[in-house]
């Protein structure tokens, strides 16, 4: 399971919120939602495109 899309995702939104707001709490606060929503995102989209072929019972 590799986790850099993760990471980078959270890396550019933090930068974004810096650029845009230009502040560190807006900034960090966008880090924090970004941590809690990616992994759930993350594993929303494993379970509803990658469970459904793994758990497919054979013919």
């Amino acid at each position: 399971m590799k986790l850099w899309p993760l990471w980078l995702g959270l890396a550019f939104t933090a930068v974004f919120a810096v650029l845009y707001y230009g502040g560190w709490v807006t900034a960090a606060a966008a880090f924090v939602v970004a941590l809690m929503v990616a992994p759930l995102l993350y594993v929303l989209i494993v379970v509803l495109f990658f469970n459904d072929v793994r758990q497919r019972p054979p013919d």
